[in-house]
């Protein structure tokens, strides 16, 4: 059970790579974001994650997966300024909140 856990923690991580690519977010602003929208992020990779581990329609899940993922982040989290040299991530006082 455990070990299923920590695979779709994984899961969504890879899923998520493209998206820190694009921002330029180093990996403290990684685990940030993660840690705040940590449950969120499992239970809506949860679906996808069973069917990806099929050896025939995996590899078309997981394609399926990076696309919802890129909806997902676009309507339910805040886009953050474009990045700069030496920017801040802020995440809202409120989900940061839920974060610690």
């Amino acid at each position: 059970m455990f070990k299923s856990v920590m695979a779709v923690r994984d899961f969504s991580r890879d899923l998520l790579k493209p998206y820190f690519t694009t921002l330029g977010a180093k990996p403290k602003l990684q685990m940030q974001f993660y840690k705040t929208y940590e449950s969120v992020l499992v239970g809506f990779i949860l679906a996808f994650y069973f069917f990806a581990q099929m050896s025939w329609i995996g590899p078309a899940f997981f394609v399926l997966a990076q696309a919802a993922i890129a909806v997902f982040i676009a309507k339910v989290v805040p886009m953050p300024p474009p990045y700069t040299e030496g920017a801040v991530w802020v995440v809202p006082e409120k989900q940061r909140a839920k974060a610690e």
